[in-house]
């Protein structure tokens, strides 16, 4: 005798069953159906997130969420080039043309080493030691290095770090050498909440850029007879710039570093801001 189908009640989620033969009342599994799908269902025996079911949430998301006041903002990277340089951040390329910038005779008693010279191994150690970033300005025409930027010292809670430029000697006194100042400034005031940018500075350092003092940076303290050379004993200063003296130098000046002729008129450039 053929098996009879029962049937369930009609609508778009329905399935049959094949009752077993032998009067069982039970189910035959070799004859089954397949059960066809059924949305409510699947919803019920899915596990539910801990914020619920997202359908019930009293939440609406339309165009009118990203127009207007609430439009998304858009943010592009800081330049590291003007029209003179471009920064590259220092690898295996650059360390020995810093390590002989390092111990260079002719700068070398300006800087971080104060005429010792550092091994080619202590050198590569100290490279990234305090340091919050470091670029290498190189002329997009020669491409031969210009300048040596370092920020250190970072305070993330009081806002401030220390910077520290070390030129090489072809292109002292040069808007190249002015140009890697501008583009780095601009770049750690950008990424960093800073306040302020310090710079520690021996004493016979500073004539070199002193007619900046007042304009472009401010004297904040002295340590007298910090630093020894040649016999004497020398302050060493701390210069500070603050955000709101760069933004006003930015003003003034930007457009002129990132796409002037040589001839337009840019703070004249001194030397160094040693280390």
């Amino acid at each position: 005798m053929p098996a009879k189908a029962r049937w369930q009640r009609p609508n778009a989620t329905w399935r049959t069953t094949v009752i077993d033969p032998n009067r069982t009342g039970q189910p035959n599994p070799q004859h089954a159906e397949p059960e066809h799908d059924d949305p409510e269902r699947r919803r019920a025996d899915q596990p539910r997130s801990p914020l619920g079911n997202p359908e019930d949430l009293d939440i609406e998301f339309g165009a009118t969420d990203l127009q207007g006041a609430q439009a998304p903002r858009s943010a592009e990277p800081i330049p590291l080039q003007s029209r003179r340089v471009r920064l590259e951040v220092p690898d295996d390329r650059h360390l020995m043309s810093l390590w002989e910038l390092a111990a260079d005779p002719a700068t070398s008693f300006r800087w971080r080493y104060h005429g010792r010279v550092p091994s080619p191994q202590e050198f590569a150690n100290d490279l990234w030691e305090g340091v919050a970033t470091q670029f290498v300005a190189v002329d997009v025409v020669t491409e031969q290095p210009v300048a040596w930027l370092i920020a250190y010292n970072l305070s993330p809670r009081d806002q401030h770090l220390f910077v520290a430029v070390h030129g090489w000697p072809e292109h002292l006194a040069s808007l190249a050498l002015l140009d890697s100042v501008f583009v780095f400034f601009r770049y750690v005031f950008a990424n960093f909440s800073l306040r302020k940018v310090y710079a520690e500075v021996r004493e016979f350092n500073v004539t070199q850029f002193a007619s900046g003092a007042g304009r472009f940076f401010e004297i904040e303290g002295r340590l007298r007879s910090h630093s020894f050379y040649d016999g004497i004993w020398w302050d060493q200063l701390i210069l500070a710039l603050t955000a709101e003296q760069f933004a006003a130098v930015e003003a003034r000046f930007g457009t002129r570093w990132f796409g002037a002729d040589e001839a337009e008129a840019v703070p004249t450039p001194d030397v160094v801001v040693a280390r």
